[in-house]
């Protein structure tokens, strides 16, 4: 590590005070996505069931019909927790 020796007092002060600060986020990032990857996995589970690997073996010859009300709220809550997720994920793998 670096000592005051060879840095100015003003330049430690500021690394010092940069790394405590990347530590303080990084705690708070890993909560954060365990937070959005709760909301995901519960949008996910909330969504309609009975579709999905289903109709790929041939069973559920069902019809498509557009998502309405709380359906596409849902389906809007998976997509964007899922972007959400994956943004915290590359943040905490930056920092």
């Amino acid at each position: 590590m670096l000592g005051r020796s060879r840095l100015g007092a003003d330049k430690y002060a500021e690394l010092r005070g940069t790394i405590q600060w990347l530590k303080f986020m990084n705690n708070y990032l890993a909560i954060a996505q365990i937070i959005v990857a709760i909301f995901l996995i519960l949008s996910i589970l909330l969504q309609k069931r009975g579709e999905g690997l289903g109709a790929a073996f041939g069973g559920g010859g069902g019809f498509y019909a557009t998502r309405r009300g709380l359906e596409k709220k849902i389906f809007w809550l998976t997509i964007i927790s899922g972007i959400i997720f994956i943004a915290l994920a590359l943040l905490n793998l930056i920092l």
